[in-house]
């Protein structure tokens, strides 16, 4: 099976000492070679209270990037379990805006706040 993962991109999962509290703070590029792999670290999420995408990090996000944010939130809801962005840097608000989505996420911190 051929390696998936984007060398420009990292989805690192921490949690509270219960793991009820989970952060997904994303580094690099959110995009079409690494959309599979934030869906795949959010997978496998199932009893958090609650989770925070930490975008501080990224440096670049397209359209499939968005879809991507969209699908972990709809992930997760399904399971009970709500969605926040944090940090959401101005490169990344401005793909949100530019597609319509910005109302569809939660935005817990920056970005505009």
């Amino acid at each position: 099976m051929p390696d998936l993962s984007h060398p420009n991109f990292a989805a690192s999962i921490t949690a509270d000492d219960e793991r009820r509290h989970v952060t997904c703070t994303l580094s690099g590029e959110l995009d079409l070679g690494s959309a599979d792999e934030l869906l795949g670290a959010v997978d496998g999420l199932r009893d958090a209270d609650d989770v925070v995408i930490d975008l501080d990090a990224l440096s670049f996000m397209d359209s499939t990037g968005v879809h991507a944010l969209l699908a972990c939130r709809d992930v997760l809801a399904d399971r009970g379990i709500p969605t926040q962005l944090e940090h959401v840097n101005p490169q990344a608000l401005r793909v949100l805006e530019l597609t319509g989505t910005r109302e569809l996420l939660l935005i817990r911190s920056g970005g505009g706040e």
